[in-house]
């Protein structure tokens, strides 16, 4: 594809619109976007300067009182991209992020500087500045738009994919934040992004709306077991593990589905009980037959207890589902 084709692909960031087929058009705004920001890591490269201003300039007091916050200089790049002035925007969006590291509208800013520059290399760097805003704002569903349009200019489809269900996952809980299913889903996004206390939030506030929501249970004891597996403490590790116990008993009171069970063999191998794992891998085998997880899940329990032979065996069948699973793939592709 050439760089003038991947700009035809492309129209302008203010004139996006939702994604086909995945939810109703996003409402255009009546007002400038929120400046909203989060806890997280920018992204700079070594090497990048910003000019300084002019000796007399610095001395001006009414430029003191003037105030030079992040959204001062998030309004000025904006200004300076409508008059087409580049180089400008891009010093401005940077000295707002030196001002405020997380300040979601100034990656923003940033994103649509490359984006509108077009190209192959200045949509990918323009990728990954609508994404470490998204970071710090998760709910910014239009740069879900956005970067599924990139993706799509890169001819990457599954990934493009993702983005709009992200969209859709973020338009419902922006419509309702009380949306059991939205709050599940925008809590496993959460948890991609490396954000696990806000995770766990979303998954508690999903049984909040609904206690009989077993997905969100089972989510929320996969989060305090992968919490227990992270800890070094282990008067802490003990305790994440107890709750993780705690609400998959919760999840397996409402339904014993395979991937509770599989939740729970998890834990219980957690607790050294390799013998109860193994039953719980057996029982799960039998609801759902030729699920490579229970293979791999067999292997760690039959390894546990010593019985090697067998563990060998297990692994065998593991591998042969996984190579199988990715050779379906691999046709999906074709």
């Amino acid at each position: 594809m050439t760089e003038e084709e991947m700009q035809d692909r492309l129209e302008d960031e203010d004139n996006e619109g939702a994604p086909e087929g995945d939810a109703a058009p996003a409402p255009k705004k009546a007002s400038k976007e929120p400046e909203i920001s989060a806890d997280n890591d920018p992204i700079f490269r070594e090497g990048d300067e910003i000019p300084q201003a002019g000796f007399l300039s610095r001395l001006n007091p009414l430029r003191i009182f003037k105030g030079q916050s992040a959204e001062n200089f998030v309004r000025e790049g904006r200004e300076h991209l409508e008059n087409g002035s580049m180089a400008q925007a891009t010093v401005s969006f940077k000295k707002a992020l030196q001002t405020d590291p997380n300040n979601s509208s100034a990656y923003r800013g940033l994103g649509k500087v490359y984006f509108k520059k077009g190209g192959r290399s200045n949509m990918e760097t323009a990728l990954k500045y609508y994404q470490e805003g998204v970071k710090r704002n998760p709910k910014d569903y239009e740069c879900y738009v956005i970067t599924a349009k990139i993706y799509d200019a890169l001819g990457k489809r599954k990934e493009a994919t993702l983005e709009r269900k992200k969209y859709v996952i973020v338009r419902a809980l922006d419509a309702d934040d009380k949306n059991p299913i939205a709050n599940n889903n925008m809590g496993i996004l959460s948890m991609q992004q490396g954000k696990t206390d806000e995770a766990l939030e979303y998954f508690k506030k999903a049984v909040r709306s609904d206690k009989n929501f077993d997905v969100a249970y089972r989510n929320i004891a996969a989060t305090y077991h992968r919490m227990a597996k992270n800890e070094s403490n282990q008067s802490k590790k003990k305790e994440y593990l107890k709750k993780a116990g705690d609400e998959v008993e919760k999840a397996l009171k409402i339904a014993e589905t395979p991937a509770t069970l599989l939740a729970h063999a998890r834990i219980i191998m957690m607790h050294g009980d390799y013998e109860k794992a193994l039953f719980v891998a057996e029982k799960v085998d039998k609801l759902a037959p030729a699920n490579k997880d229970v293979f791999f899940l067999k292997k760690m329990a039959l390894e546990g207890l010593g019985r090697f032979e067998e563990a060998k065996d297990a692994e065998n069948s593991y591998k042969i589902f996984m190579q199988e699973e990715s050779a379906v793939k691999d046709e999906d592709l074709g």
